[in-house]
């Protein structure tokens, strides 16, 4: 039916946003498809191109942001699917770089909640990116987008968040002692998972208290 009312949409010469809207219903649809467990090549190409779409409809819808978040953890799930390591390589680059591009629309003060959220997202982009190239350059970048994600990110308000970034970050900092300074950087690394494990309660969350315990000692 969505795609249909697309076609009726371009037939009648529909305005820019009507089609944008249309085609976000699409990429909302397909993703919700993915989240499901649906995370086949397909249904991660048609909300990738959908949601393209929508951006180039309209370029100034308020949902920018989350489309351009959308695709850039879209293409970061891509790129976990073909064996070609050259392929993997440009996918999560274009998860990098949409990150990057939400960023542009958006600041941590006017939208600290979205802004924390890409800010994570991108971390961990950089992470995977790493087994690719340049590790120390990307781990460092990952460090930056975790400490940024963590500005907006407040401790009181949003607990388990913040111990998650602050998990992130932690382990970008063991990565990096891995290749140098390794006293100052895994110093770092367990001070962040120390952090994190105020929030994690041995009785309500078991695992991930357990999880972090283990990178501590790690």
């Amino acid at each position: 039916p969505m795609l249909r009312e697309i076609e009726q949409l371009h037939i009648q010469d529909a305005q820019g946003e009507e089609l944008a809207i249309a085609y976000h219903s699409l990429g909302n649809f397909y993703r919700l498809q993915v989240e499901e467990g649906e995370a086949s090549l397909e249904n991660l190409m048609v909300a990738i191109l959908a949601y393209q779409e929508a951006v180039s409809y309209d370029e100034s819808s308020p949902q920018l942001p989350d489309i351009l978040n959308d695709l850039g953890t879209l293409y970061w799930m891509l790129h976990r699917i073909p064996n070609d390591s050259e392929e993997a390589k440009i996918y999560i680059q274009q998860g990098i770089d949409f990150y990057k591009l939400a960023l542009k629309v958006i600041t941590g003060d006017s939208q600290p909640e979205i802004y924390a959220r890409i800010q994570n997202n991108l971390g961990t982009a950089y992470g995977d990116f790493a087994r690719f190239t340049e590790p120390v350059e990307n781990w460092n970048f990952a460090v930056v987008a975790y400490h940024e994600a963590l500005r907006y990110r407040d401790e009181k308000i949003e607990p388990l968040k913040y111990a998650a970034c602050q998990n992130n970050l932690g382990t970008a900092y063991w990565h990096l002692g891995q290749y140098n300074q390794p006293v100052e950087n895994l110093t770092k690394a367990i001070a962040a998972y120390q952090l994190a494990t105020v929030h994690y309660s041995p009785t309500d969350e078991p695992l991930k208290y357990g999880m972090i315990q283990n990178n501590i000692g790690t």
